[in-house]
């Protein structure tokens, strides 16, 4: 069976979830991805610079609160077809709500894998940087990656 690890894998491609490690969590969904070679949204060295900046001093926080745009209330956003549940504006631990459920691969026994439904997951967001030869200046991480790491499935 072919699985996912990447939100848009699983809720556009309807694809079943399966986690990868990530550094010490053995489970956890590929969020989002940027670099600085973007089209259109960091048009100029500058700007990449002062985000990566930011999320730097204020954690994935910062980059979870610009999914909520022109919103005081920062702990419901929603974002890449779910809905994104916190208890304060700068807590990276959240709770994931899908629009409709999603199959997870919760398992093996011999060749033949454990599959649940599932609407909610529940975990912490983090974020990890990435060099590349070809990015547009030598001096920050050229990209980051956003992850979920799954600390629970809910019903």
């Amino acid at each position: 069976m072919e699985t996912a690890h990447s939100i848009w894998e699983v809720t556009d491609m309807k694809l079943p979830f399966k986690g990868v490690k990530f550094l010490e969590c053995g489970n956890a969904m590929l969020f989002d991805i940027h670099e600085d070679t973007d089209d259109g949204t960091y048009e100029r060295v500058a700007d990449w610079k002062r985000f990566v900046n930011k999320l730097d001093q204020e954690g994935t926080s910062f980059f979870i609160n610009k999914l909520a745009t022109n919103k005081r209330k920062k702990t419901m956003i929603e974002a890449y077809d779910v809905t994104i549940f916190r208890k304060h504006d700068q807590d990276t631990e959240a709770t994931i709500e899908f629009k409709e459920p999603i199959t997870v691969v919760m398992g093996k026994v011999g060749g033949v894998e454990i599959t649940a439904q599932v609407k909610k997951i529940r975990g912490e967001f983090d974020h990890d940087y990435f060099f590349k030869k070809n990015g547009r200046q030598q001096e920050l991480a050229n990209g980051f990656e956003i992850w979920f790491k799954v600390n629970e499935y809910l019903g």
